[in-house]
């Protein structure tokens, strides 16, 4: 799928975590929207216009690793 800005202009990458709600998975490995919202044959992704893009946030390598162990 071509992944575009809302002014058409072709996006070489997305940014880490990147991912559409629908299916789960980046827009840069989907072979179509789901949704076909830009284009008939959905071969077209415009991330900031399409409200089902999101960026995940990145979480902390050791999350929860600050807590006390028990004993201590």
């Amino acid at each position: 799928m071509k992944i575009k800005s809302a002014s058409g202009v072709t996006l070489p990458q997305l940014p880490e975590g990147a991912y559409c709600e629908i299916s789960g998975v980046s827009p840069a490995k989907m072979q179509k929207c789901p949704l076909m919202n830009f284009d008939d044959m959905g071969g077209y992704c415009v991330p900031e216009l399409c409200e089902s893009y999101k960026i995940a946030e990145r979480r902390r390598k050791h999350e929860g690793a600050d807590h006390a162990k028990p004993g201590r």
